[in-house]
C-alpha cells in the first residue's frame, strides 16, 4: 500500500484535494503498492539551494522530485518540494487559481516519482488529471 505524506508548511492548501488528486494518479497509473511519497512545500529561496546543489541550476524552479529507491532495498520512495512563491507567481501567469496550479505541481512531481520524464506526455496526463478532478468537485 502506497504511503503518501504532504507537509504544507505554513502555506493554506488543501491537502484533501492534493491526497484526492494523488490517488486517483496512482490508481490510474497502477503504480507499484509499495510506493511512498513525501511532498514538503517551500519557498524559492529553498527550492533554489535544492536546484544548486543537486542539478547545478543556479535558479528556483517549481517542482524537484528526487527518487530515492536506489537506498531504499523493498520499496519505492520519492521526495517531492514544490514552490509555493512558483505556484504563486506561474498560476497569476496563466490566469489560474493557485489552487489549480498546486494541483498541477502535486500531479508533475507524482507522475515524475512514478516514472515519467519532462515531456510532452506529462504535461499532457498532468492537465488531463487537474481537470477531471476539478470538474468533479
Amino acid at each position: 500500500m502506497s504511503e503518501i505524506f504532504i507537509n504544507p508548511n505554513d502555506y493554506n492548501i488543501d491537502i484533501k484535494f492534493l491526497m484526492r488528486l494523488i490517488d486517483e494518479i496512482l490508481k490510474c497509473e497502477r503504480s507499484p503498492s509499495e510506493l511512498k511519497v513525501e511532498i514538503t512545500f517551500t519557498d524559492d529561496a529553498f527550492i533554489k539551494k535544492l536546484n544548486e546543489k543537486y542539478l547545478r541550476k543556479d535558479y528556483p524552479t517549481d517542482c524537484l522530485c528526487f527518487n530515492l529507491s536506489e537506498e531504499a532495498t523493498d520499496r519505492e520512495i520519492a521526495d517531492i518540494y514544490i514552490s509555493y512563491d512558483r505556484a504563486v507567481e506561474q498560476a497569476m501567469e496563466r490566469n489560474e487559481t493557485l489552487d489549480f496550479e498546486l494541483a498541477i505541481l502535486t500531479a508533475h512531481g507524482v507522475l515524475h516519482a512514478i516514472g515519467y520524464e519532462d515531456d510532452k506526455l506529462i504535461e499532457k496526463k498532468q492537465e488531463d488529471y487537474v481537470k477531471r478532478l476539478f470538474t468533479r468537485t
